[in-house]
């Protein structure tokens, strides 16, 4: 994966910044924590103990609490929120779930898919702990419950068409907004589904130029963040060459009209097209491809029998 931070200036003044951080690298057990309470709940309980925290998920996962080091209890967690070696996580299985009732994944927290999951299914939340609950809905979907499921390397620079929900503007948008868009098409690798179409992602404008004197070029600079796999895995997007080029091939806004357009090298990690003029707006609804910054692997699912 690359290091640092990528910045690509859009033909239409949309540019396009990677922060580049390994989604799954060795975590610190606190971090593990609120990243699993992330998944659960939507949101971390800072204010209580770690004991308690620990404590708090086993009782919603699992329906009782275990005994042992905190450090295993944690990595038992986080094994069965995202799944380890030939077990189907969580988050798979939930997805899997959705993806085959609505065709298409819910970006909520884990407690929230699996009640809108109960209530399409019997008309409201039930009652038990979240696996119980979870494979519950597997035997009445699925009545054998398998899962074919196999590791597929998806490669660097994949591309992934997307459209924004959000409306870029250098005239309006500020850093720190939230930019939202969704997937267009399946990813499909391997006769394996990666990632659903519809699923959503969040990205955050990091820097806004507005058009001034002397043609200075407006500009967003936009880091389109991560978007979820079907098995929970977050795969880093951002705008790089193979982009760009299917951007310009197929002559999406993204990528269309490139006639007096100058590249600018490198400078550092950042580089950019820039076209001169005035204030740009990309409109909601607009659609154009990104890529994946890899190689990342992921579980793709196979027939669900």
């Amino acid at each position: 994966m690359r290091i640092g931070q990528k910045v690509l200036a859009l033909v239409l003044a949309l540019t396009v910044v990677s922060l580049s951080v390994p989604v799954y690298a060795t975590e610190a057990p606190l971090s593990a924590l609120s990243e699993a309470e992330m998944a659960l709940y939507g949101e971390t309980s800072p204010t209580l103990s770690i004991v308690e925290r620990v404590e708090e998920l086993e009782k919603d996962l699992l329906g009782e609490v275990s005994t042992g080091p905190l450090i295993n209890r944690i990595a038992t967690i986080t094994e069965l929120l995202n799944g380890a070696g030939d077990k189907v996580s969580i988050n798979l299985k939930v997805s899997t779930l959705e993806w085959y009732s609505t065709r298409s994944v819910n970006p909520g927290s884990l407690e929230e898919r699996v009640a809108g999951l109960e209530t399409l299914y019997y008309g409201g939340p039930q009652e038990g702990s979240l696996i119980k609950r979870i494979d519950r809905l597997v035997s009445m979907t699925f009545p054998e419950g398998e899962f074919d499921v196999a590791l597929v390397k998806v490669p660097d620079g994949q591309t992934i068409r997307i459209k924004l929900q959000t409306e870029l503007s250098s005239a309006k948008s500020k850093v720190g907004d939230e930019v939202k868009y969704v997937l267009v098409e399946d990813l499909r690798l391997e006769n394996r589904l990666i990632i659903p179409a519809g699923t959503q992602g969040t990205g955050t404008v990091q820097q806004v130029t507005k058009a001034g004197n002397l043609g200075r070029d407006g500009r967003v600079v936009v880091d389109f963040g991560y978007v979820r796999a079907i098995d929970g895995t977050m795969v880093p997007l951002v705008m790089d060459k193979e982009a760009l080029d299917k951007n310009k091939s197929e002559q999406l806004a993204a990528g269309a009209s490139l006639a007096g357009v100058l590249l600018l090298g490198p400078i550092g990690l950042v580089g950019g097209y820039f076209v001169k003029g005035k204030d740009v707006t990309i409109p909601i609804g607009t659609e154009f491809y990104v890529q994946v910054d890899g190689p990342i692997p992921v579980g793709g699912l196979g027939e669900v029998r």
